[in-house]
């Protein structure tokens, strides 16, 4: 991977899978992070793994913007969003 020294990467989804492979790689290659995911907690441990690499890194976990309940996708798919 091409050195990122200097660099600020932003990745979001790091808490797991693809998402935390990647932020992990970027540091790996020299980026600082802004990593962004639902689970602060195991956004917390992806934070750590990062620091541990030498990198510096912010965790900023996602909002949910609707109380917890379903995402407007599903609510729009079943009929349940209305005009206000």
């Amino acid at each position: 991977m091409t050195d990122l020294a200097g660099r600020v990467a932003l990745v979001t989804g790091a808490s797991k899978g693809i998402g935390r492979a990647i932020a992990l790689e970027l540091a790996e290659a020299g980026a600082d992070l802004v990593i962004n995911a639902r689970g602060s907690a195991a956004l917390d441990a992806v934070a750590a793994e990062i620091r541990a690499r030498g990198r510096d890194v912010e965790a900023v976990p996602a909002e949910r913007g609707d109380g917890g309940r379903r995402p407007a996708g599903r609510r729009a798919r079943r009929g349940a969003l209305r005009p206000r």
